[in-house]
């Protein structure tokens, strides 16, 4: 019996192994991505000049809390969009508590009922993409990660 469930395995294993990634994500699912978060930003009226970072958090996330104080280093040239799939009142008074109100590159967005969240196939929080403005290709990041080195280097 161990065997055959081995075999199984082995079997899954090489036949995953087999498919392509862009079997899972394909190039034109990519660009839709791509257009969907250019799409957010413009109805936000986010800078189209500047290099775009849509990050999806949750006020009670540690991983999350522990990279926001990295975008207090980027003022000029990023713009900041926060989703978070809380109510307006959550979100609204977490941004307050933030300070990120009196900011102009940083937007936040509630998205209780999980409409960007699904179109995107977030995964866990935090998940990042960054999209630059001359680029068509974006920047997917899921879990925690040095926001400063990255935005840095650009």
């Amino acid at each position: 019996m161990k065997i055959a469930k081995l075999v199984v395995l082995v079997m899954l294993v090489i036949t995953l192994s087999a498919i392509p990634i862009s079997y899972f994500w394909s190039k034109k699912q990519h660009n839709s991505d791509a257009s969907f978060i250019r799409g957010l930003a413009f109805s936000l009226g986010v800078n189209t000049q500047d290099t775009l970072m849509l990050m999806f958090f949750h006020p009670e996330c540690d991983y999350c809390h522990a990279m926001m104080p990295m975008l207090e280093h980027h003022n000029d040239n990023f713009s900041f969009v926060m989703v978070c799939f809380e109510n307006d009142s959550v979100v609204n008074a977490f941004a307050e508590e933030q300070g990120w109100k009196e900011r102009s590159n940083i937007f936040v967005v509630s998205d209780e009922y999980f409409y960007c969240w699904n179109t995107l196939r977030v995964p866990s929080i935090p998940t990042s993409f960054i999209l630059n403005p001359e680029a068509k290709d974006f920047t997917k990041r899921v879990g925690f990660w040095d926001i400063d080195k990255y935005l840095s280097s650009k």
